[in-house]
């Protein structure tokens, strides 16, 4: 790879070049090193547990909470976060614009390389 290539694909990859992450190929093919701990998962398991006595689980208390936040109380917030949960984001558009509003054009010259 020439000197220009690599730079440009530096600046393509936000840095990384060369021995480190390659496009297209996960950077951690063996996935997480056994013995490593997540934070979600504890999470999730800690949410399916029911507290001392109570046939309830922490993660029907917490939507029990959740929705009479949003509901009861009108948390406005709450109530979107919801919404976005079940239907998903709202898509949104941008329109760029050059000078005084006219069209402008993006060029990425990638030189050839020299044999």
């Amino acid at each position: 790879m020439s000197a220009t290539v690599e730079k440009t694909t530096k600046k393509l990859l936000g840095g990384v070049t060369g021995k480190g992450f390659v496009p297209g190929k996960s950077g951690n093919p063996n996935g997480r090193p056994k013995g490593s701990v997540s934070v979600v998962e504890g999470i999730r398991r800690k949410l399916l547990e029911s507290p001392d006595g109570q046939k309830r689980t922490y993660l029907d208390i917490f939507l029990e909470r959740y929705f009479n936040q949003a509901i009861k109380k009108g948390d406005a917030q709450i109530l979107k976060d919801i919404i976005n949960r079940i239907d998903g984001m709202p898509t949104q558009s941008h329109e760029l614009t050059g000078k005084d509003g006219e069209d402008f054009a993006v060029i990425l010259k990638i030189p050839h390389e020299r044999s």
